[in-house]
């Protein structure tokens, strides 16, 4: 009896280890996360610069946002299409907004009062 439970002990840690090492290759194997791609924007009292900006599909996104404008309105950032809350820019330093792998679309930006928008073009792979 003793035998046979150390024999079943012996095949649970053997199990055990085939399985942690199975897990460790898995993780291994997954493809390494792309840098984010860093657009660069700025908001005046013309409105955001560039209006429109081409970016590819399937790669995170840094939006570094420079206000350049006291304007309280064109001052918030808010983007339901990628889930921006209204967010104040600031007046010192670029504001950095990170954004997770976007789909192929068009997704609009915008102030508050959707008076001043602009809109990321996410392309796809390749093209």
């Amino acid at each position: 009896m003793i035998h046979t439970t150390r024999r079943r002990l012996a095949l649970a840690f053997t199990l055990l280890a085939a399985s942690a090492t199975g897990l460790a290759a898995a993780e291994s194997a997954k493809p390494p996360t792309p840098e984010p791609v860093t657009v660069k924007l700025t908001v005046s009292d013309r409105g955001y610069e560039p209006k429109s900006v081409e970016v590819p599909a399937g790669v995170p996104l840094r939006l570094e946002i420079t206000r350049k404008t006291d304007d309280e309105c064109v001052g918030t950032i808010q983007s339901e299409a990628l889930a921006i809350p209204a967010t104040v820019l600031s007046t010192e330093k670029p504001t950095v907004i990170e954004l997770p792998a976007q789909k192929a679309g068009e997704y609009a930006f915008a102030c508050p009062m959707a008076m001043v928008e602009g809109k990321l073009v996410v392309k796809p792979a390749g093209s």
